[in-house]
């Protein structure tokens, strides 16, 4: 698992430099936190979710256990609480350090990990009158959240995008498509996503 996402702290601005046919154009735009994959070969975390405790009602426990190289799961590092989850599904960004999961009521539960497995709740159930949450996926680069609202299209079913900050907070951006029975979604490109649904648009 990689450490968490860090900011560039250059500052030399190599558009300008004075062989640069255009020294005056503004400088490129840095990625504050990159969300790149650790390397293939290196130690990871399982994050367990309980979703019921022991007298068969209803829990939000999560338990983050390490993972290592040849397969074998450790110890557990940590516990939280993050709603209660539906079916156990995390959506990761490519680095692993945010991890987004579909509570029971149709909200958002969001965590944090560090390099040590520590976790840090984000949001413990984000909800809203703009979404109701079925499923989830985090888009190659890591700064969008897809969520899928698995109704018919009259009862609200549909696409919405949340950017996902630095620091692992979700801002609603919009419902990008309606559709009915929508159940999943694939990157075919950086333009384009292939959605399992019955039909999409209006």
């Amino acid at each position: 698992l990689c450490a968490a996402c860090t900011s560039g702290t250059g500052t030399t601005n190599p558009a300008a430099e004075p062989d640069d046919p255009n020294p005056d154009k503004p400088p490129a735009e840095e990625d504050e936190c990159p969300r790149l994959p650790g390397d293939s070969d290196r130690d990871r975390f399982v994050v367990v979710s309980y979703p019921v405790d022991e007298n068969s009602r209803p829990a939000s426990k999560h338990r983050v256990i390490t993972l290592a190289k040849d397969g074998k799961l450790g110890a557990a590092v940590s516990e939280f609480e993050l709603g209660a989850p539906t079916s156990g599904e995390i959506a990761f960004t490519p680095d692993g350090a945010i991890g987004v999961a579909v509570t029971d009521d149709g909200g958002l539960g969001v965590f944090e990990l560090d390099g040590t497995g520590t976790a840090r709740v984000v949001h413990d159930n984000l909800k809203s009158d703009s979404f109701w949450a079925s499923r989830v996926f985090v888009d190659a680069p890591g700064k969008t959240l897809y969520v899928i609202n698995s109704q018919w299209r009259e009862h609200g079913g549909g696409i919405s995008a949340f950017a996902i900050g630095c620091d692992g907070t979700l801002t609603f951006e919009a419902e990008i498509v309606s559709a009915k029975l929508p159940r999943a979604v694939e990157w075919l490109d950086e333009k384009r996503i292939l959605v399992a649904a019955v039909d999409l648009g209006d």
